[in-house]
């Protein structure tokens, strides 16, 4: 799923990728096989696709599978990250 070949509009947004891959391969390591399948293709590249990023892993249910509660929420954090806006930017609009 990772590419060192994709652009990324932002450095948070490689950041937030990965993070998205190494889900994946969580839930592939745990043969969640059908939910891993979702995230096939999901280059987290621009916005837009951050955004479609979250819809999906926020829907993703794993029950008594702690490493994924955990790496999900990281990447959703990872995600939320790359979508803020900076402060100095709006401080700089003003």
């Amino acid at each position: 799923m990772f590419s060192d070949l994709l652009t990324f509009t932002t450095p948070k947004l490689r950041r937030a990728s990965m993070m998205v891959a190494l889900l994946q391969l969580i839930l592939k390591k745990g043969g969640n096989l059908e939910d891993a399948r979702r995230l096939e293709g999901l280059d987290v590249t621009n916005a837009g696709m951050a955004a479609v990023a979250i819809e999906i892993l926020s829907g993703l249910r794993v029950h008594n599978d702690k490493e994924f509660t955990d790496t999900r929420d990281l990447a959703l954090s990872a995600l939320q990250d790359a979508l803020r806006p900076e402060a100095y930017l709006l401080h700089a609009a003003n």
